[in-house]
C-alpha cells in the first residue's frame, strides 16, 4: 500500500515540476495568461511519449484486420444471435463460449492482442487525476487567468470550517458552474471532441462486426459524450483544457492512422467501401454491379433485385409455311 502512495505522491510532484518548468520557460511570451499554456504544453508532451504506444495501437489494428477473414469465419461457424438467446439459452452460450475460445486460439496465434488499443487510454488516466489533484492544491494555479474562459468566473461558496491554506479558485481551479458561458464552452467542446473522434474510430471497428457489437457501440456513441459532459461540470477549467486539448490530438491522431491503415493491402472499413463502389459483385447493399466496360448502372436503385434477362426472339421460318390458314397442309 505504501509503495502505490509514494507513486501516487510521486506522479503528482512530476507533474508539478514539469508545470512549473514549462511555465518558467514561457512565462515571458504569454504573461498571466502562461499557466493555461503550460497545461497544453504539458499534454502535448504527455501525447508525444506515448506515440510508441501509439504505434503498437496501428500495429494492432492492421493485423486485426488482416485476420478479419478468419473472424467472420468463426463467427460464421458458431453464429449466435439473439433468437438463439431467447429460444435456447444453453446453446447459445455453449456457441458464444467455443466462438471465444477460437477467437483467443487466433490471436495468440498470430500473437494479436486486442486490448492493446486502449493501453493509451488507461496511462492517462492516471496523469488524468494526478493533475486534477495538483490544481487543486495550488494556489498559483487555482487563480491563473486565461483570456475570456476565466474573465467572469464568481466567487463559490467557501466552505466552512475555512481551511488554513484555502484559496478562493478565480482562475483555471475555478469550475465552470462558476465560470458562466466560457465554462459551459468547455463542457460542450469535451463532449463534442468525445463524440467525433468515437464516431471515427466506430466507423473502422463495426467493418467485420456483428449486429450486437455494432449496436452496442452506436450506444455507447452517444452515451459517453453525455456521461463525461455530466462529471466536468465539477472539474476545475484547468482538467478542461487539458482534456479538450487530449481529445484534439487523438482526433488528428486517428485520422493519420486509419489513413495508413486504409492505405495497407487489403485495407476494408466502411469509409474505404464507400469510396470504392464498383468493386466487387452486387450484395444488394447499395454497391452497384459493374456494367459493361467497368461503368456503373446507375439506372438501378440500390438493393433492387438484377433484372432477369429478356428473351431473345426466335427468328422468322423464310419461304412457304407447313401449315396455311384454316388447318390446311401446304402441298410442298
Amino acid at each position: 500500500m505504501s509503495f502505490f502512495l509514494d507513486l501516487w505522491n510521486g506522479l503528482q510532484d512530476l507533474l508539478r515540476g514539469a508545470l512549473e518548468g514549462i511555465h518558467g520557460g514561457i512565462d515571458g511570451l504569454f504573461g498571466v495568461h502562461a499557466w493555461g499554456w503550460a497545461i497544453v504544453a504539458l499534454t502535448l508532451i504527455v501525447r508525444i511519449l506515448l506515440l510508441p504506444l501509439a504505434s503498437k495501437q496501428f500495429k494492432s489494428m492492421r493485423a486485426m484486420q488482416q485476420l478479419q477473414p478468419k473472424v467472420k469465419a468463426i463467427q460464421k461457424k458458431y453464429k449466435v444471435d439473439r433468437e438463439l438467446m431467447r429460444k435456447d439459452p444453453e446453446k447459445y452460450r455453449k456457441r458464444k463460449q467455443q466462438q471465444n475460445e477460437e477467437m483467443m486460439a487466433l490471436y495468440k496465434e498470430h500473437g494479436v492482442n486486442p486490448a492493446s488499443g486502449c493501453l493509451p487510454l488507461l496511462l492517462q488516466a492516471p496523469i488524468f487525476f494526478a493533475l486534477f489533484r495538483v490544481l487543486q492544491t495550488e494556489a498559483e494555479i487555482k487563480t491563473a487567468q486565461f483570456y475570456f474562459f476565466t474573465s467572469s468566473v464568481s466567487l463559490p461558496a467557501r466552505p466552512d470550517p475555512l481551511p488554513a491554506d484555502y484559496v478562493d479558485p478565480t482562475g483555471l481551479g475555478a469550475s465552470p458552474m462558476n465560470a458562466g458561458f466560457a465554462g459551459w464552452l468547455l463542457v460542450l467542446l469535451i463532449a463534442g471532441t468525445m463524440f467525433v473522434t468515437q464516431k471515427q474510430m466506430m466507423a473502422r471497428r463495426s467493418a467485420g462486426a456483428d449486429e450486437q457489437t455494432t449496436q452496442q457501440q452506436r450506444i455507447m456513441l452517444y452515451v459517453m459524450p453525455v456521461f463525461l459532459g455530466a462529471i466536468s461540470i465539477n472539474l476545475p477549467l484547468g482538467v478542461l483544457l487539458y482534456w479538450v486539448t487530449t481529445n484534439l490530438w487523438q482526433f488528428a491522431q486517428q485520422a493519420i492512422i486509419l489513413k495508413e491503415v486504409e492505405a495497407e493491402p487489403g485495407g476494408t472499413s466502411e469509409q474505404g467501401a464507400k469510396r470504392s463502389p464498383r468493386k466487387g459483385p452486387d450484395t444488394g447493399s447499395g454497391v452497384a454491379k459493374p456494367g459493361r466496360g467497368g461503368r456503373r448502372d446507375r439506372s438501378r436503385a440500390p438493393g433492387r433485385p438484377e433484372p432477369s434477362p429478356k428473351p431473345k426472339p426466335k427468328p422468322k421460318p423464310r419461304g412457304r409455311p407447313d401449315h396455311l390458314p384454316g388447318g390446311r397442309r401446304s402441298s410442298r
